[in-house]
């Protein structure tokens, strides 16, 4: 039996069909990378995403009748409509909200319209996500400068002796803002966002 030391030639025909394939593999890596390329500009040029929520609940909810009855002092204050106020921050997408974003180095500020009396505590999730410092002075809660992690979720608890009536205020650059429309907060407050100085 006689040996072919070469294999047999490609037909015209396999040959197309050869040529073809390779065509449309190279095409579809080109747009898959046009794809990624296009996914990875979108998320390095989108805007983070801000919301903001503000809920507050009521200390004393008995039947005035018993409320007459009770007193609640905060460090030797004395209440009469005590209120436990939340303010949840989060922050959406995949960028981070840097430290810069804060313009001139000012803070996010939440006039409730009543005096606080003390900020409670704040925490945050995922555990590790530091959230911005906040402190108050009268009426107002001033959060940050400080570094937004993204994905988030902060919040920091405060109280009012009496309802409030906020209103928001940011001084964020390149920072998208809204107030979170979700019922997940059982009595949200709807606040006046007053825009940042131009």
């Amino acid at each position: 039996m006689s040996r072919h030391p070469y294999p047999p030639a490609l037909s015209a025909g396999t040959l197309h069909l050869t040529n073809a394939w390779w065509a449309a593999a190279g095409l579809a890596i080109a747009l898959a990378g046009t794809w990624a390329a296009w996914k990875f500009g979108l998320a390095a040029h989108s805007k983070p995403r801000l919301t903001y929520e503000i809920a507050g609940t009521p200390l004393l909810q008995a039947p005035r009748s018993i409320q007459a009855r009770l007193e609640i002092r905060h460090l030797g204050t004395h209440l009469t409509d005590p209120h436990l106020m939340r303010i949840v921050l989060t922050c959406h997408g995949r960028r981070d909200i840097p430290s810069s974003s804060f313009d001139q180095d000012q803070p996010v500020t939440v006039d409730l319209g009543v005096p606080i009396l003390d900020v409670l505590d704040s925490h945050s999730h995922p555990v590790g996500a530091q959230e911005p410092r906040a402190a108050a002075t009268g009426t107002t809660l001033r959060i940050g400068p400080g570094r937004i992690r993204a994905g988030a979720h902060i919040t920091y608890h405060v109280l009012t002796n009496g309802p409030c009536s906020p209103t928001w205020r940011d001084p964020l650059i390149d920072v998208t803002v809204t107030q979170a429309t979700s019922n997940r907060l059982a009595t949200r407050i709807g606040a006046r966002r007053t825009p940042p100085p131009a």
